[in-house]
């Protein structure tokens, strides 16, 4: 993470949010909330899974970082498993409309954010790969929607916490 305090004319040194050392992230997201108060969400690779998605098969992870005083050399990181259970497993193409020319599984696709509600409180929105269709028992042909609501922990507007 980097940020600016003067519109862009000068810019932080990088912030390191997320790295762990024995799996990957990717496609970060970020919403702000009241000064100094950060949500990031990424995709992050079961333990032990560090895979090139594009051609290799892993479980994935939705993630999600509160920063507090994030301009600040005092500033504080927590990090949450924010679906607590792998949300797909396999490979993730990342070659875009040309995914379902060549047969590659693109249906975690780009549904993926997050946002600050009115109260404060963060909501991640994402794909669900691992639902299976209750007729068949088979995996559907695209993602299902999953919402995530943040239930414990400081919210981004005021004072409040979120539990």
């Amino acid at each position: 993470m980097i940020y600016t305090s003067d519109l862009g004319k000068s810019w932080s040194k990088p912030v390191t949010v997320a790295k762990p050392g024995n799996s990957r992230v990717f496609w970060p997201w970020v919403a702000a909330g009241d000064a100094d108060k950060v949500s990031v969400v990424w995709y992050q690779e079961g333990p032990g899974q560090i895979a090139d998605n594009d051609c290799q098969a892993s479980d994935i992870y939705v993630y999600e970082a509160t920063i507090l005083n994030a301009t600040s050399g005092k500033r504080t990181i927590m990090v949450a498993n924010a679906s607590g259970r792998p949300i797909h497993s396999g490979q993730v193409c990342q070659g875009g409309t040309t995914c379902v020319a060549t047969g590659q599984d693109r249906r975690l696709g780009d549904y993926f954010t997050n946002a600050i509600d009115t109260r404060g409180c963060v909501f991640i929105a994402t794909g669900d790969t691992k639902i299976l269709d209750p007729t068949t028992g088979a995996p559907y042909p695209t993602s299902r929607p999953l919402f995530i609501k943040q239930n414990q922990g400081p919210a981004l507007y005021g004072t409040r916490n979120c539990g």
